[in-house]
């Protein structure tokens, strides 16, 4: 698998804070690039959640979903399984689940269709989220499920223990 907004090039990180109507704090691909250079690990994760605040707009997801899968052609992968974190864009940035998934199919298709790979899709329910919002979000994805193969429950284990989630995992 790979994670969809860990894998935005430099050029698209700076469309899409062009984009965002949040503040933009590079001038240059050159700047961004040199932000990508990674010192450490807590500056990947701050490299990662850069690209996440910025996706903004639930029309950002096409083209992410197909550069990636552009990408992803390049290196001769077949099949992609992409995984990223909606409720945290739905929750953070008011997306409508149902749009974004239409935008992300919408780029998948077109990519499978040019380069002659597939795809499907993997939501990241997050547990950091309280439990009760993880099993709500369950009923987001079945009304609009195109391309889901999978739910998993990512994030901080330690605080959040699988027990926590027993409605969504009965779900």
């Amino acid at each position: 698998h790979i994670h969809l907004l860990g894998s935005v090039r430099p050029e698209t990180l700076l469309w899409l804070a062009d984009n965002s109507g949040l503040d933009n704090r590079w001038n240059s691909v050159e700047e961004v690039k040199k932000y990508f250079t990674f010192e450490d690990f807590p500056h990947f994760l701050d490299v990662f959640t850069t690209c996440i605040t910025y996706v903004t707009k639930e029309s950002m997801f096409e083209r992410l979903a197909y550069e990636t899968l552009e990408d992803q052609a390049a290196q001769n992968v077949l099949h992609t399984e992409l995984i990223f974190a909606a409720p945290q864009r739905v929750r953070r940035a008011n997306m409508d689940f149902g749009l974004m998934m239409k935008h992300l199919n919408r780029g998948i298709a077109k990519a499978e269709s040019e380069f002659g790979l597939t795809c499907s899709t993997r939501i990241d329910l997050i547990r950091d989220y309280e439990a009760e919002y993880c099993e709500k979000f369950l009923d987001v994805i079945e009304d609009a499920p195109e391309g889901v193969v999978g739910i998993e429950l990512g994030g901080y284990e330690t605080d959040f223990p699988p027990a926590m989630f027993k409605a969504s995992y009965d779900k």
